[in-house]
Parts: structure tokens; C-alpha cells; sequence
């Protein structure tokens, strides 16, 4: 049975709508989140980080963009890990719903003080991510293959519901008139270390050998899986700081330093061919992680919580997550495009490549601006100062806009590069 070409592979792909779905879902969420940050950069640089408008921002960010884009690419990447079909489509609609109202329910109790609707909010958002989970677990039931990537995905869902089910008990929490900030440092340790570093390096293990042609199974992917779990449950075991905390930190930095080492080992093995745009944003993302670590050390270094940590989560949400999602997306868009609209056309004449659907010109600008945006916008917050900031932010915007408006374009096979193909009904 081909798995390249033709009728077969697209029925074991999901449906073209899932993953795409989700990816318009995380370009409004990144979109409103950097527009809330905006607003409240007066209230960052304070070191308000728990402020309601800063808490929405926050949130926007790293439910209505992130979770969402991981949410998308699970979907589409679940079934090629496993060589399974997706147990349950629909469900990935139900999610999507569920998601969407979630999101806005939550962030809006959260920016008016409302812990009704954060509570509303989260449960719809807890329910949304348990169908995600079940659908990938019903989906990996009696699959064959068992690839490395795939424990990756295992820790950070179980991390994912854990980061889900405290912030929902810190929304009780609150709404019962009881501090939750007790239960913060589990949420992030959960959230942060757990499920957005878990999943971004495992879709990167799988990824980056298939986009850059290295090495099939990276060198030290066991010991940076091994080193996620420990760092996240020493850092759960000592919330409120101390030696376990301390030994969370160094081997969390560690274990960062050993996945940048298969990056880059998996970037010298490359073809010598000049790197794409793909490879680009994949490489800048890298180093956006190598910096945002350099600023955490230099937080902890000095004992100073302001500007050192707003400045380091920054640069690991959009420098780090943003830029990479980026990279994975310019090469995963074109693909869907391409496997569901031609790849039953392959004997009929002439397929437009990857790049004509999404030309790298673009991804290369949308890139480079969301790139210089972030590292405007660090340098504003390390500073404290208003108008940088401000100006990071907006450029930010802008690329994440033209990332946005690329990948409608590329939806619609607006692309110069596409007027000499006839275009197919969408399959």
C-alpha cells in the first residue's frame, strides 16, 4: 500500500479542517495575546506579573496560541507516528469548540475579575484537552509502532491535564476567597516544563531529521526525555524554592543543553545545500531557548525576579515556542495542502512544490519580523522601558500577522509561484 502518494495515505491522514482549524485558532489567540500585552506593558514592567489584564495576556498566549497550535499539530502528527488512522475526528470538532469558549470565557474572568467565568472557562477547556487525550490514546491502542516522539507526546499530555486541573483548582480557589498563588509553582512547573517543552521537543525529534535529513534517532533523546521528567518533579517537589528547586533548575538547563546539542548535530548533518526558511525559524527558535535560559540564570544569578524572569518567559513563549511553530508550520501547511488537493494528481502533469504553495520568500520575511519583534520586545523589558517594549510588541504583531495572512494566502493558493497550475477542488 503506497503511504506517499495517492488515495491510501490522505485516508490515513485526519481530515484537512482538524489540523487547520486549530492552526486559525492559535494565529487569533498569538494575535490577541501579544494586543493584550500591549495594553498591559505599563503593568509588566511594574513586575505586576499576576495582575488580571497580565494574567489574560498570559493566558491568550499560552492557551489561545500555543496549546492550540500543539492541539493541531498532534492531530495531523498522532496518526503518522503511529501509522493509525485518528480514532475520533469529530471529537478533535467538539475540542475545537470547547477550546474557543473556553478561552475567552477564562481569560475574560480573569482580566474583569470574575471567577464564574474562569471556573466556566477552565472546565470547558479541561474537558476540550481530556477528548484531545483519549482521542490520541484510543488512537495509539494496539499501534504497532512506538516511536521515541511518542513518549514525549505521553508526558506531556498526563503534564497538560496536570497544569489544567491546578488551574482549575486555583480558580476555586479564588473564588472561594483563598490565595492561589500556592498552587502557581506546580502549574508552571506542569505547564511550562511538562507539556509545551515536552511536546515542542518531541515533534522536533521527529521533525527535524525528516526537514533537515539527520540523523532518524538523535543521540541524546532518552537522557532529555529522562532529564524533563526529574527537572519537572523536583521542581513540584520544592515549590517553594530551596535545594531541590536549585537542582531543578540545573538539570532542567542540562537537559536544554543536550537537546540544542541534537539540534545542531541534526543542522551539521544536513545536506551542504543553503538552509531554507524552514530551517531559519527552526534555528532561531533554538537560540531563542538558549537565550531565554542565559536570562534565567542571569535572574537567579542576581537573585532579582523583575526584569530577569518577565524577560525570560517571554523570549521562551514567542522566541522560542512562536519562532519554531513557525518553522514546523511553513513546512506542515504546504504539505496538507499539497497531500489532500494533489497527491491524487501525481500522473496528470506538472505539481506545484512545497515552496510554490508557500513561497520562502515569505517565510522568511514573516520570520525575520516576528524574530527582531521578540528581541525588540525582550530589550524593553530588560530595560524597562515603555516605548521599547511597546515597539517590540507592535513589530511582533506585525510579523505574526503576515505569518497569519501567508498561510490564508497559501490556503487559497494565491502564491504567484501557483498561476501556472490548474487548481483541484479542495479533497
Amino acid at each position: 500500500m503506497p503511504v506517499i502518494l495517492g488515495r491510501p495515505y490522505t485516508e490515513q491522514t485526519p481530515p484537512f479542517w482538524l489540523p487547520i482549524s486549530f492552526f486559525a485558532l492559535g494565529f487569533s489567540g498569538w494575535l490577541a495575546g501579544l494586543a493584550a500585552l500591549l495594553g498591559a506593558r505599563r503593568t509588566v514592567l511594574a513586575g505586576a506579573y499576576t495582575a488580571p489584564g497580565v494574567l489574560a495576556a498570559v493566558h491568550l498566549l499560552t492557551l489561545g496560541f500555543i496549546t492550540a497550535f500543539m492541539s493541531g499539530a498532534l492531530y495531523q502528527l498522532a496518526p503518522v507516528l503511529l501509522n493509525r488512522r485518528l480514532a475520533r475526528p469529530r471529537l478533535g470538532a467538539v475540542q475545537a469548540g470547547l477550546h474557543s469558549l473556553g478561552v475567552v470565557l477564562l481569560t475574560a474572568g480573569m482580566a474583569t475579575a470574575r471567577p464564574a467565568w474562569m471556573l466556566t472557562g477552565g472546565s470547558l477547556l479541561t474537558i476540550g484537552l481530556l477528548l484531545l487525550a483519549a482521542n490520541l490514546v484510543a488512537t495509539a491502542r494496539g499501534a504497532r509502532q512506538r516511536p521515541v516522539s511518542g513518549a514525549f507526546v505521553s508526558v506531556g499530555l498526563v503534564s497538560l491535564l496536570g497544569a489544567a486541573g491546578m488551574g482549575l483548582a486555583m480558580a476555586a480557589r479564588w473564588a472561594a476567597g483563598r490565595p492561589p498563588q500556592p498552587l502557581l509553582p506546580w502549574h508552571l512547573a506542569l505547564g511550562l516544563g511538562g507539556w509545551f517543552a515536552a511536546i515542542l521537543t518531541g515533534v522536533s525529534y521527529k521533525l527535524l531529521p525528516m526537514f533537515l535529513g539527520g540523523p532518524a534517532n538523535p543521540r541524546h533523546s532518552p537522557w532529555v526525555l529522562g532529564g524533563l521528567v526529574l527537572s519537572v518533579g523536583l521542581a513540584m517537589a520544592a515549590p517553594h524554592g530551596g535545594p531541590l528547586a536549585a537542582a531543578a533548575a540545573l538539570l532542567a538547563a542540562a537537559t536544554a543543553a543536550l537537546y540544542l546539542g541534537d539540534v545542531t548535530a541534526a543542522w551539521r548533518a544536513r545536506p551542504r545545500k543553503p538552509a531554507d526558511a524552514a530551517m531559519v525559524a527552526m534555528g532561531l527558535g533554538s537560540l531563542n531557548l538558549a537565550l531565554s535560559l542565559a536570562l534565567t540564570a542571569a535572574g537567579l544569578a542576581t537573585g532579582g525576579v523583575v526584569p530577569w524572569a518577565g524577560a525570560a518567559f517571554f523570549l521562551y513563549l514567542n522566541g522560542w515556542l512562536g519562532i519554531s511553530i513557525q518553522g514546523f508550520l511553513s513546512r506542515i501547511l504546504p504539505f496538507l495542502l499539497w497531500l489532500h488537493r494533489y497527491s491524487r494528481r501525481w500522473a496528470e502533469g506538472p505539481l506545484p512544490r512545497l515552496t510554490d504553495l508557500l513561497p520562502d520568500r515569505w517565510v522568511r520575511s514573516y520570520t525575520w519580523t516576528t524574530t527582531g519583534g521578540v528581541w525588540l520586545a525582550t530589550a524593553g523589558l530588560l530595560l524597562r522601558e515603555a516605548p521599547v517594549l511597546a515597539a517590540g510588541l507592535l513589530l511582533t504583531l506585525a510579523g505574526v500577522a503576515a505569518a497569519a495572512g501567508s498561510a490564508l494566502a497559501a490556503v487559497g493558493e494565491r502564491a504567484p509561484e501557483m498561476a501556472r497550475f490548474r487548481t483541484p477542488s479542495p479533497g
